[in-house]
């Protein structure tokens, strides 16, 4: 799994983005690119688009985007369903208000300000 699916997976378990970035070592702006990615596949898997679909329209790696399904496949469970759901919604906002690379999003996790 890549460092990438690794992140997005502590997420989907219920970490916060500050432990993400402490156990981690990477940015904020990197975790929530990554989020954004996933949140990006999954709104197009959702939309019926299968991996080489993908892969060009979000000018990521096919290795990134199967890795990305794959933990997409695992997580669409009810337990998980609410995550899911918030990454879906801050990908649709952050398309509605073009949102621009590197940018916080306060509203990801908890809804607070860091």
């Amino acid at each position: 799994m890549t460092h990438k699916a690794e992140i997005v997976e502590m997420y989907l378990e219920m970490h916060t983005e500050t432990e993400i970035v402490e156990r981690t070592g990477h940015s904020y702006e990197s975790v929530e690119a990554y989020l954004r990615e996933f949140a990006r596949v999954v709104t197009l898997a959702d939309q019926g688009m299968n991996p080489v679909m993908i892969r060009p329209v979000t000018g990521r790696s096919m290795a990134l985007v199967k890795a990305y399904l794959e933990l997409y496949r695992r997580y669409d469970q009810p337990d998980y369903h609410f995550r899911l759901a918030q990454l879906r919604n801050v990908f649709t906002r952050g398309e509605i208000l073009g949102q621009k690379k590197g940018r916080h999003l306060p509203y990801l996790i908890g809804g607070a300000e860091r």
